[in-house]
Parts: structure tokens; sequence; C-alpha cells
């Protein structure tokens, strides 16, 4: 496999009021062209450690941001074309509506990466330039080691 086809193994437990509903959503998205972006997105976000992933989508591109221990760091800029494949994979996973791009909306799935669970709250919001969407991760930390 080439590394462009890489897909990081984020094991993901979508929205959905029953187990039913929760695999039906992750093999509706699993084919899409936006799944292996949207996985790459959140296994990068959790390397980084980023409490926040900001994503701002104009007419030409999507802007990537972490917020990592308090601080923004940019991340890599894609096409727009790819960027809504992708946000439409996150979207879905959430419980979303994919379709809307004005409304305020919010969602969360669950994943399972590294061998820790992980939490993600969606926020998805139009604005004037195109729409801006967050990301939250929440996820127990391990315990720190001692210091002697």
């Amino acid at each position: 496999m080439a590394d462009d086809d890489y897909i990081p193994p984020v094991q993901f437990t979508p929205a959905g009021n029953s187990e039913k509903e929760q695999k039906d959503n992750l093999k509706l998205v699993k084919p899409s062209p936006g799944f292996p972006a949207a996985a790459s997105l959140i296994a990068e976000s959790i390397h980084k450690n980023a409490d926040v992933t900001v994503l701002d989508f104009s007419p030409q591109q999507v802007t990537v941001r972490f917020r990592i221990d308090g601080l923004w760091h940019g991340g890599a800029s894609m096409d727009r074309e790819s960027g809504d494949y992708m946000l439409a994979t996150i979207k879905q996973l959430a419980g979303m509506d994919y379709r809307d791009r004005r409304s305020k909306q919010t969602g969360q799935f669950q994943t399972e990466y590294l061998k820790f669970k992980q939490k993600f709250k969606i926020i998805s919001q139009g604005i004037k330039t195109g729409e801006r969407v967050a990301i939250y991760l929440s996820y127990k930390k391990p315990p720190m080691e001692e210091l002697e």
C-alpha cells in the first residue's frame, strides 16, 4: 500500500441510538472518498494531543489548525473538494446533516486508537467565507510517571 493510500487504524464508534444504527452509519462512510482523510485527521489530532482541531472552509481550500497546550499550530491545508468529502464523513460519523453547511450543528462520535479510547465532539457553523468546524478531543490521559 502506498503512503497516499495509508489509512490509520482508527476504530470509529459513530453516533446512533442503537448498535445497528451505529454499524449502518459506519458502513455508509467506510467506502467514502473522505474516509481516509477523516481517519488521518483524527489520528493526527490524537498524535499531536490537540484538544481542538479547527477546519476553516473557504471557496478554494480548507485550512487546518490544531490547539496544543493552549497554542495554535497550523496543519496542512487541503483542496476544497477533498475537504468536502472529509467533512461529509466526519458529520455522518457524528450524526449530523452533512448537506447543511449553514446552520449550527453539534454531534459526537468515539474512537479507539493506539489502545486508548477517545471522544470527539463536533461543532459546525456556516460563516461568511464558508464553514468553520471545531473538533474537540477528550480522553483519559495516562497517569504521569513519577519524577524520581
